[in-house]
């Protein structure tokens, strides 16, 4: 594996030669000439999408597996390439490749490439956020929460319980749960003892 002081030929040779790189430069190189995906496909998994890329499943599976378990627990098979590497997906879409999609970008001056949707979202909440916060946030792609991910779920109680028409049960086993048409509302069905 690449470390700290190793020589530019010592890297790439490791990228040649150690397993876990199988297949990764020589796909990288030839991926500008693989068919794009069919115009029927609106989804595939991460790992048939990078084989399809690349042209060997060597990657996904050793590589990229590893990552992608680590950060959301689940088996590249089944993992959709569409929402996890969206501006790659996107580049295909958009230039057959993403070699090809890369190199119109720098022809471009650089231009970054957004889904449409995204760019939409983003633009739709920029204009709803005071210009403060809009400055302080600038082009930042990741956000969090001051008091962490728990403020969702707080805030999200604080809304319930204020709401008159909402009633909170604890440690109550639920056997079913339906639209309650007499009052065009949610009805819980506890399990009754």
């Amino acid at each position: 594996m690449p470390g700290p002081g190793q020589s530019f030929f010592s890297i790439l040779w490791n990228l040649f030669t150690e397993p876990v790189f199988q297949g990764l430069v020589p796909g990288m190189i030839t991926e500008v000439w693989k068919d794009p995906r069919p115009e029927n496909v609106e989804d595939e998994s991460v790992a048939s999408f990078l084989e399809r890329r690349l042209g060997t499943p060597h990657v996904g599976n050793h590589l990229v597996s590893a990552v992608l378990h680590g950060i959301y627990a689940g088996d590249v098979n089944q993992l959709s390439a569409r929402s996890l590497m969206p501006m790659q997906y996107h580049q295909e879409r958009a230039a057959g490749s993403i070699a090809q999609s890369t190199i119109n970008t720098w022809r471009t001056g650089g231009l970054q490439m957004m889904h449409i949707q995204d760019a939409n979202l983003r633009k739709e909440l920029q204009d709803k956020l005071d210009l403060s916060l809009r400055q302080s946030i600038g082009n930042a792609s990741i956000y969090t929460f001051k008091d962490g991910i728990g403020a969702l779920t707080d805030t999200l109680e604080k809304s319930l319980r204020a709401n008159p028409n909402v009633e909170i049960k604890f440690q109550e086993k639920i056997t079913s749960i339906k639209h309650d048409g007499e009052k065009d509302g949610i009805k819980v069905c506890p399990h009754l003892v």
